[in-house]
């Protein structure tokens, strides 16, 4: 009886530590404060995507490169040459050996991903939200805290059902990015061996028409 009573304690307790709570302005501006001191970042990210119909996750490495506070480069090393380059309103996308350029001028999925990304890298929280029309809450799990923004905008919910943020509580980085594409299938970034406002070279965000 006694273990009975310990396990809806423990049940209830755990429920508390976990709950959703409203993201409030005193912690995004915490998160905006620490991110925005980031004029440049070079990482390592993992790229992991999950789709309910396949056995096995699709699990990308490659370098990751940020600069204040528009331009941003992934370069995988598997599966290798695959690239998505931001620079402003400029995308440069290479995948299995085909480029793509595009402008977020022209295209509003695109102009979305770029204020997302560029909210994200710079801990700005209401710009995303703006952006998409989302509602955030948060949770706290002792070592992180889980921002979840889910869209309302018609047009990008069909694609987007919500987008969570990973941050450090300690740190106020955001260590990970997920989207979520359905309630089933998602992508993850997790970003790591962070080298923060050291120099990076321009090539790395060069874009050319061809």
């Amino acid at each position: 009886m006694k273990s009975k009573i310990f396990i809806i304690v423990f049940a209830f307790a755990t429920v508390g530590v976990f709950a959703q709570k409203e993201l409030t302005a005193d912690l995004k501006q915490k998160i905006k404060e620490h991110n925005s001191a980031i004029t440049t970042l070079n990482c390592r990210f993992k790229q992991t995507k999950h789709l309910a119909i396949m056995s096995k996750d699709l699990v990308s490495t490659g370098q990751f490169y940020y600069q204040q506070k528009d331009k941003l480069s992934m370069q995988y090393d598997t599966p290798a040459g695959d690239l998505m380059t931001m620079n402003g309103t400029d995308f440069l996308m290479i995948t299995n050996g085909k480029r793509r350029v595009a402008s977020s001028k022209s295209n509003a999925k695109l102009k979305t991903l770029q204020v997302l990304l560029t909210a994200c890298m710079n801990g700005d929280i209401d710009a995303a939200m703006a952006q998409t029309a989302a509602t955030a809450v948060y949770t706290d799990n002792g070592k992180n805290y889980i921002i979840k923004l889910t869209p309302k905008k018609a047009d990008l919910s069909k694609g987007v059902v919500s987008i969570v943020l990973t941050v450090n509580k300690q740190s106020m980085e955001i260590t990970a990015l997920r989207i979520d594409e359905t309630a089933d299938n998602y992508t993850l970034y997790e970003l790591s061996n962070r080298v923060v406002n050291k120099p990076i070279d321009a090539k790395v965000f060069e874009i050319k028409a061809s």
